[in-house]
């Protein structure tokens, strides 16, 4: 799905929570690092006071496992929900 720049940034500015296709092996290995690859994006909140997620290796080779997938997803966006819960699919970046 795509959406114009303009509406990423504005709700970017606003989410708590950000899925990046970046990932470490392609230099995004932290939320400065992926500030730096799209300076657009440094001030929005997931990037300044939230989280960000990116892909693991495993997950381009998982599209047969949508169920776990969209499962990890939640327990990402709810982990009370999902206690002791370890992430396979998604890593979640460090600050820098």
């Amino acid at each position: 799905m795509e959406i114009s720049l303009e509406r990423f940034l504005s709700s970017g500015r606003q989410a708590d929570i950000l899925f990046t296709y970046r990932s470490p092996s392609t230099g995004a290995n932290s939320k400065e690092a992926l500030a730096k690859i799209n300076p657009l994006i440094k001030d929005i909140k997931p990037l300044t006071k939230g989280t960000v997620y990116s892909p693991l290796p495993k997950y381009s080779q998982s599209m047969d496992k949508l169920d776990e997938i969209i499962k990890e997803i939640a327990a990402i966006l709810h982990p009370e929900r999902f206690p002791g819960y370890r992430l396979k699919f998604f890593t979640k970046l460090p600050d820098k």
